[in-house]
């Protein structure tokens, strides 16, 4: 029997790997879309040649699993009136099935006039209920109904875009940055597998094949007891508005629109099914809190959660300059996302000359309940 040790195993021969982290957030969307309850989809966001694909490449002998690199609403449901059948990706995957997205940045570079509807598409298939009319004098009404789950890599490119604004749906893992050594230990790594990196690849999908093939889910989602509850809808509470868009102008870059924060229910229902797979497949319950935790703070883009990460290491206040250089940002960049952060209430300004921040009573009180992490080295 395949247990979840031998797969981070077999993951460790091919890449260096210090964190498993990747892995199990994978696996553990393919383990929570497999148990009842709404899908989960889940981006993978990081630099290129981190691992990405390959480990999104582990899945690929599941039987959910359909690798797609974009889709469109002919793509996904097709038909021509007069006949009966109907065609499309969606009743070849029919009601339940799992989309791998190796490289969303195709899907996120399509043109400004045609990207709302593909982002239309997206929220309705996670909704499960997809129609499409085609021909004319009645044509032919096309339905599908059914659960997609999603897994994607994409790189921080994703951060220009303005997803929230358009109905959050999506979670993020985003792979923790190296220093030079581990660069270094990467490369050497990489080079002792060269010439035998299909033959690796192809062992470490039979890997996980045989995995989930041995993996017994429970028929339903059992509650956490009480103090994992509050835990799960305080972290759901942090991540959500933490990720809240702010809209600026595209030229003056001063703020236009502060939406309404995104409400809790749905992140924390990918939470909730999240910890449940990760649990199922044998994850420990403290690496289960961390990888929910890194999950509900990667919401935010990477230079919005470094600015914010200067301002939860001590309770003192911050300057523009002091947050600018620990993180590397241009000073009026910095500012830009502080003012961000004060907008949706998560910061707030404490002093004109010079402006220092500090966060709000509210999102300290949260941090420290939850014991949130902070950036090393920080100020």
């Amino acid at each position: 029997m395949i247990s979840l040790p031998d797969v981070i195993a077999a993951f460790c021969e091919q890449l260096w790997m210090p964190d498993p982290g990747m892995v199990e957030i994978v696996l553990g969307t393919v383990a929570a879309n497999r148990l009842p309850g709404d899908p989960v989809w889940t981006w993978l966001v990081g630099p290129p040649s981190s691992g990405k694909s390959e480990t999104l490449a582990s899945i690929s002998h599941l039987p959910e699993v359909h690798r797609v690199s974009v889709f469109t609403e002919a793509g996904l449901l097709s038909g021509s009136p007069g006949n009966k059948g109907s065609g499309g990706l969606l009743f070849e995957i029919g009601s339940r099935g799992l989309l791998v997205f190796n490289d969303l940045s195709v899907l996120l570079g399509e043109h400004g006039s045609t990207r709302p509807r593909i982002f239309g598409l997206m929220r309705e298939l996670f909704d499960g209920d997809l129609i499409r009319q085609v021909g004319t004098e009645g044509g032919q009404r096309l339905h599908w109904r059914g659960k997609i789950g999603l897994l994607g890599a994409v790189t921080e490119a994703v951060d220009v875009l303005d997803i929230g604004l358009m109905g959050e749906r999506i979670v993020y893992y985003r792979l923790p940055p190296i220093d030079v050594q581990e660069e270094r230990q990467t490369g050497l790594f990489a080079l002792e597998n060269v010439g035998r990196q299909q033959e690796m690849r192809a062992t470490i999908a039979e890997t996980v094949a045989h995995f989930f093939a041995d993996l017994v889910l429970p028929g339903k989602i059992a509650l956490p007891d009480t103090a994992d509850q509050d835990r799960l809808v305080d972290l759901a509470a942090i991540g959500t508005r933490c990720r809240s868009p702010v809209v600026r102008d595209s030229y003056r870059r001063e703020i236009d629109l502060v939406p309404q924060a995104e409400r809790v229910p749905r992140l924390l229902a990918q939470l909730a099914q999240l910890r449940a797979g990760l649990l199922a497949m044998g994850v420990r319950q403290d690496e289960t809190w961390r990888l929910l935790t890194k999950v509900a703070l990667d919401g935010m883009s990477g230079a919005r959660r470094r600015v914010l990460d200067t301002l939860t290491g001590r309770s003192r206040d911050r300057a523009t300059s002091t947050v600018a250089g620990f993180t590397g940002l241009p000073e009026t960049t910095a500012r830009r996302h502080l003012e961000d952060l004060t907008a949706i209430g998560v910061v707030e300004r404490t002093g004109e000359f010079p402006t220092c921040w500090r966060l709000s009573e509210w999102a300290a009180d949260l941090w420290q309940r939850l014991d949130l992490p902070s950036a090393k080295g920080a100020p």
